[in-house]
Parts: C-alpha cells; sequence; structure tokens
C-alpha cells in the first residue's frame, strides 16, 4: 500500500478521537474551539482540567503548588533625546513609559553596569559603577555598587534588577549608595517598565503550577489566566508569566496576576496597558484531520463513511477502541482498490489540501493578544492572523491598539506572503484592518506615530509604507518610496522625517533619513552607508541615541562609536571614537559632551571640538576569577607622602606625568587647593604600547595644567580604589606650586 495513502488515511483515523475531545465543553464553560482568549482559572478544579488537557497534548506542566504562605488584596510619541533637560534619556519606545537598560543619567552622575564577560555576567559578577560626569574633563569613578544588571534610575531611587533578583538603592549620596529594599525574581527576567514611580516587572516561571506564591504574595486562581485557543493550533503553551507592580519607593508589591503562556512572546508596554503577543502556530496534524473530518464524504463511498461515523458517535467504546474499529473499516476499503485507485485518492487529497491551506491561510498563522490593565491588572484578548517583527509592530493610540503583521511564513506561502495592519478597539476586538500590503515580501520593522503607520518590507528592494489610521475603522494605504536594501529600525524625529538604521544592498549598515511631509510620496532625502557589516542599533534601540538640538546621530558598531550630522542636505560623520579592542555599547550626552561606553572605558567627547578629553579606565575581569583582579598590595600604616615643589609663570604650563596600572583598580585622582589658580587643560591615560592587547598592561597618565593667577597653589594625588575612596590611598604625591 503507498505509505503517503496510509499516513494520510491513518490521520483521519486520529480525527475521530482529536476532535470529539476538543469539541467538547469542560465544566467550567471554556469552550477549545473558536478564537483564543484568555480566561480566569477562577477554580482549582478548572486549573487542573487546564493542566490534564494540556498534558494529554504530550506537554508536562508541573505540579500544584499549596504552600501559601500570605494571601494579598488587590485593590509615542517618542521624539525623546531632548535636551531640554540638558542630558539624554534611554530611547523608549512609548514617551512616559521608562525601559531599563545599563546605563542610566540624572544629568550629573552616571550608572553604568559592564556586560561582560559572559560567565562573569551569569554568576553574578557584574557591578554598577558610579561617575561623577561634571565637569567633563575630570569625569572620574566615585561608587561602585556590586550588583548590576537592567538599570532604573528614578530620583534618588537606583532599581537594579539583577540576574536573581531586584534591589532598590538610595543614592541621595552617589559614593555611597545604601540599600532600600530588595526581593527574589523567584524566576526568571523577562522585561519590565517605570510609569510614574511604579514598577512592573514580568517574571517567567518554567512550568505551570497554581496557585503561585511569588515574594510571600499569593496568586489566586481568579488571578491566573489560561488561554482558550481554536482547535487547530499547537498546544504549546507551558510556560507561567508572573506580572507584577511595586511601588519603587517602599518596595511594596501592589498588584500580581499571572498569564499561562508559550516561549514565543513579544511584549509592549503603553501608559495604560501591557500587551503580550504569542505567536499561534499551527498543528499540521490537527490541520489535516480538520481537513478531512470536513471532506471525508468526497473521498470515501457512502457506506464506509456511515460505518465511521457510528462507530464514531458510539458512547459505548473509548477511544482506542474507536480507532481500531475505524483501521479496520479503512484497510477492508483500501483493499478494494487498485495501485491506480489509490495514486489518484492520494493524488486527489493532497491537491485539494494545497488549495484548502491557501484558503484558510489566515486562520493558520495567528498572533494571540492579552492585555493586562495596569489599573486592576485584569485581562481582555483578541486575535490577529500573522505574525509580528517585535514590540514596535505594536502601538496603543487613543484607546485603540494598532499591530503590523506578516501573513505567509510558512515556506510554502513565502512567494505569496503578505502585510496587514490591524486596529482593535479597549474591547480587544478588530475594527479596521488593510491587507494585503507588499505580496511576498515581509516587515523588516515598523513605527506608529500618532495616526500613522511607517512600515518597511523587504525581499529585493525596501518599500517605506505610508499607513493612514486617522480613521481607526477604514485604514488606508497612502504612499510608498522603493529603494535598495531595507531598515531594520525607525526613529522619528519630528517634522515628519524618521531616521532609518538598516543594511544597504551590499549588505553594509545604512543610515536613511526619510521625509514624508508629502504622504503620498515619501523620500529618502539622504543616506550613508558605514563600513561595517553590523550595529548593535540594528535591533537594539536602546544602543541607538539621537540628539535632537545638534541633529548628531551616534551609533555603536564593534569597538567604534560613529557620530554622524543628519541633515536634510546630507549625513556627514563628524566622530570616529575608536576604543581598543572593545565593542562599544551605548551613549548618552550631557550639556555639550559625548559619552561612550564600552566594557572597560568610557570616553568623554566634546561635541564643539569632536576631541577626547577624558578616558576613564573601569576594572579589568580575568578568568577564572569572579571578582575584578586586584594587584596584592602590602597593608601600609602610615601611606608615605612625597612632596615636590615647583615654581612657574602666569600663562605658563604645568605637566605631570605618572605611572598607573587601571586593571588594578587603582587610578590617580587630584584636588586642587585654589582652581583660581591654575586650570586643568586636558587628562589623558596612554597604555604601555609594548603590552598592548595584554590584560594587566599599565601605562602613563597624563595631565596639563595652566597657571592663571600668582600665588601659591597644592595639586594632590592620591592613589586609589575609586569604589575605595581617597581613605583607602595607598600613595600620596603633593605639588606645592608657586605661580609667579
Amino acid at each position: 500500500m503507498n505509505r503517503n495513502i496510509i499516513i494520510i488515511l491513518g490521520l483521519i483515523l486520529v480525527t475521530s478521537a482529536v476532535f470529539l475531545t476538543y469539541n467538547l465543553e469542560n465544566d467550567s464553560g471554556i469552550s477549545y474551539t473558536g478564537d483564543f482568549d484568555m480566561v480566569p482559572a477562577d477554580s482549582e478544579g478548572n486549573f487542573n482540567d487546564f493542566l490534564k488537557k494540556a498534558s494529554d497534548s504530550g506537554y508536562y506542566y508541573g505540579s500544584s503548588n499549596i504552600a501559601v504562605k500570605e494571601d494579598i488584596t488587590y485593590a509615542t510619541a517618542n521624539e525623546d533625546s531632548l535636551r531640554d533637560s540638558g542630558y539624554s534619556e534611554t530611547n523608549v519606545q512609548v514617551a512616559g513609559v521608562d525601559e531599563a537598560d545599563i546605563v542610566k543619567t540624572n544629568g550629573k552622575y552616571i550608572f553604568y553596569t559592564t556586560q561582560s564577560p559572559a560567565w562573569v555576567n551569569y554568576y553574578g559578577g557584574q557591578s554598577t559603577y558610579v561617575i561623577d560626569a561634571l565637569p567633563p574633563e575630570t569625569a572620574q569613578v566615585i561608587g561602585n555598587i556590586t550588583d548590576g544588571g537592567n538599570l532604573y534610575l528614578e530620583g534618588d531611587n537606583l532599581v537594579v534588577i539583577t540576574y536573581d533578583g531586584i534591589k532598590n538603592y538610595n543614592i541621595s549620596n552617589p559614593k555611597t549608595p545604601e540599600l532600600v529594599w530588595a526581593k527574589d525574581l523567584n524566576g526568571s527576567y523577562v522585561d519590565s517598565r517605570l510609569i510614574d514611580g511604579e514598577l512592573y516587572i514580568i517574571i517567567q516561571e518554567y512550568g505551570i503550577t497554581g496557585p503561585i506564591i511569588w515574594n510571600n504574595v499569593k496568586i489566586g486562581y481568579d488571578d491566573i489566566y489560561l488561554p482558550v485557543i481554536p482547535e487547530i493550533i499547537r498546544q504549546n503553551f507551558e510556560t507561567t508569566y508572573i506580572i507584577s507592580s511595586i511601588n519603587v519607593e517602599s518596595g511594596e508589591i501592589e498588584n500580581t496576576a499571572a498569564l499561562v503562556g508559550s516561549y514565543s512572546n513579544t511584549i509592549y508596554v503603553s501608559e495604560e496597558n501591557i500587551y503580550f503577543a504569542y505567536e499561534l502556530d499551527y498543528d499540521e496534524d490537527k490541520l489535516m484531520m480538520k481537513f478531512l473530518a470536513e471532506n471525508a464524504d468526497k473521498y470515501f463511498p457512502k457506506e464506509v463513511t456511515d460505518k465511521l461515523d457510528r462507530v464514531f458517535s458510539n458512547t459505548d467504546f473509548g477511544d482506542s477502541a474507536k480507532y481500531v474499529q475505524m483501521t479496520e473499516i479503512l484497510e477492508d476499503y483500501i483493499k478494494t482498490l487498485s495501485s491506480e485507485e489509490m495514486n489518484n485518492l492520494e493524488n486527489e487529497i493532497e491537491n485539494d489540501y494545497e488549495i484548502y491551506l491557501k484558503e484558510h491561510w489566515e486562520e493558520l498563522e495567528g498572533t494571540g493578544i492579552a492585555k493586562i490593565s495596569l489599573d486592576d491588572f485584569k485581562v481582555t484578548s483578541g486575535k490577529v492572523p500573522g505574525t509580528i517583527l517585535n514590540s514596535f509592530s505594536m502601538d496603543e493610540y487613543e484607546g485603540n491598539l494598532r499591530i503590523a503583521t506578516t501573513i505567509g511564513n510558512d515556506w510554502r506561502f513565502r512567494d505569496i506572503q503578505t502585510n496587514n495592519i490591524y486596529v482593535f478597539d479597549e474591547n480587544m476586538d478588530v475594527i479596521g484592518k488593510v491587507t494585503g500590503l507588499e505580496e511576498g515580501e515581509r516587515i523588516y520593522s515598523a513605527r506608529f506615530m500618532g495616526d500613522k503607520a511607517y512600515v518597511v518590507t523587504y525581499k529585493e528592494t525596501d518599500p517605506l509604507l505610508v499607513i493612514d489610521l486617522d480613521d481607526p475603522k477604514n485604514p488606508e494605504l497612502l504612499g510608498e518610496l522603493k529603494i535598495p536594501g531595507y531598515s531594520t529600525y525607525l526613529h522619528p524625529i519630528g517634522n515628519n522625517k524618521l531616521i532609518g538604521i538598516g543594511k544597504d544592498d551590499s549588505n553594509m549598515v545604512k543610515i536613511s533619513l526619510f521625509d514624508a511631509t508629502d504622504l503620498e510620496n515619501p523620500k529618502e532625502l539622504s543616506k550613508y552607508s558605514l563600513n561595517e557589516y553590523w550595529s548593535a542599533a540594528l535591533y537594539e534601540h536602546h544602543a541607538f541615541l539621537w540628539d535632537a538640538e545638534k541633529e548628531i546621530l551616534v551609533l555603536p558598531a564593534g569597538s567604534h562609536a560613529y557620530a554622524f550630522e543628519v541633515k536634510e542636505s546630507g549625513i556627514k560623520m563628524v566622530k570616529d571614537d575608536v576604543f581598543k579592542d572593545y565593542s562599544v555599547l551605548r551613549s548618552l550626552y550631557i550639556g555639550d559632551y559625548l559619552y561612550t561606553f564600552s566594557n572597560y572605558e568610557i570616553h568623554v567627547i566634546d561635541e564643539n571640538t569632536w576631541k577626547t578629553v577624558k578616558t576613564i579606565n573601569l576594572p579589568k575581569y580575568e578568568y577564572p576569577y569572579l571578582e575584578p583582579y586586584i594587584e596584592p598590595v602590602e597593608d601600609f600604616t602610615d601611606v608615605e607622602i612625597e612632596t615636590i615643589n615647583e615654581k612657574v609663570a602666569i600663562g605658563e604650563t604645568i605637566s605631570i606625568k605618572l605611572d598607573e596600572n587601571p586593571t588594578t583598580g587603582y587610578t590617580w585622582n587630584y584636588s586642587i587647593s585654589d582652581d583660581d589658580k591654575i586650570e586643568l587643560l586636558s587628562d589623558e591615560y596612554i597604555e604601555d604600547e609594548t603590552d598592548d592587547g595584554i590584560v594587566g598592561a599599565g601605562g602613563v597618565h597624563e595631565w596639563t595644567f595652566n597657571a592663571t593667577e600668582s600665588g601659591e597653589v597644592e595639586l594632590t594625588f592620591d592613589y586609589y580604589r575609586s569604589w575605595e575612596g581617597v581613605e583607602g590611598s595607598i600613595n600620596t604625591i603633593i605639588y606645592k606650586i608657586t605661580v609667579e
């Protein structure tokens, strides 16, 4: 017998058992047919019933957790990085909704968590450095927190989300941050946001348990939401997401809820709601079963389908017995067919199935969306055809959720895949859509700006699509621009202009300046291709820095931080800031100074001259230690103080050079007794070229001062580790200078 026809007919047999299960409602009234939905478990019985059904699909979900300790009563606009505040803030998707990042500043101090090496991060060996950023020429590390990770800065609160916990430090005295409160993650960190002093955090707990205890707070069955999914969707909801809100000042947990979900999810947060978008994969076996169940009478004679129906509807038999009976019926029928008839039957079923797939493809690839209200943590849900790219594919505007999707990601549909935008109302019902955009291409980036959406699709060219969403019930494609390459990130900069970061047709990093003033005819005003194949800003928007006032864009790429002047007349590189073999991670500005960050160095650059005025060296890590390698130093009871006398004339410069090895943690730091008499001209550390690239290499620290006023002044240099302060100095040199 033909092997394919056996498989197809075998699927028909399985259909009988599976569809009996999936078309029945459970005791709670939850139907496992129809559209995607998220509903409260309500009771332990309903929760366990869900686990049983899910377990039957082949997944293991864990067991109930009954150790209850405590109950609880639950009561875009991003044209960011503006210079109004004098310093840049984290590049976020939604204005007013802060996102965690590895560097934060309040315009005076910088808090920075290094990100390497990976083994240090994994074992919690990260540190957060406190940098006194002003004046820029003398910027230096003044403190060290032995916790590192994702940071938030809210007034005097520095929240650090580590690999296993959340800690809040009071940084009113930045040199000595004080721990205010701490909590365990009790799971894996997924995402978070900070809105008006409230920290919203999402934790993943592997498996499914109930009730849930998170930091001594019980999440009851009323607040555990279970998925109800269409019958043809794969049952891959095998993990739990815990969503909590924490008051930053007090550390009090104010609201919690839990969603049972899958590993493939995308999170978007507005000022009002958290949205979980789940990719819904169709199960090929179930789909074939559904197809055959609907069309069996087309392929088999009536006497065969009647026999199958009688067995299927007989309540005296269990599924296994029915399977045996139906197998016998079909085997008897197959024996009556010739080889040619079997081949014809197989071809007919396969051809019809391909047509069926194309007719129903909007049902096959879906995205289920759960909306959690930030007010009461109640959940509503909905579903759209297709899958989304990332969080920028979603946006909330005037109470409506807009979402951009691609349909046809299955390899069979790549040539006919299309793109769409759907609009949900506050009840998560679709009220408007525009579909069939750019057939044969998929979305590479999307950005919503008020009542407009900008979408980039790609296959051979880069169409920038402009969609009008002014009438949410009737979205409309207004215009498009086709150019080589594609953009993976779009950033609005005002005046209907966007910067696109992506790749050109040679696969090099490309910057584009788009103008959508004429919505029907968007233009690429200028472009610039870097001699780089990769930039973190391609897929990490926190690595993208835009200075709106100066029209300066900063991008990291390998060991470079590139600064560009972006104007309608063209894009011009103004600074190539090179680090020594260290990958650049972030950048920010304070006033007229640009600060760029790698794992072991921070550069301070004057944006008026584009000269580096300061390099701050951070300790290096050396395998296999989990702490920075510190060169052994004798325990000095009395530190020897060296005094040097100098005489200079007004206007004359003074150059001081001291040996330094920052990899030990020790650096020279100076103080001036009277800064009216001398001023700093330059501050530079020069690594020993003979030891270039060797961990532990030393160098020379050089300062140049200018004598400005007659009199006597003292320059005191102390050699100490930044986190220990001047009290830990192991060497002191005092220059007594007479200015004549």
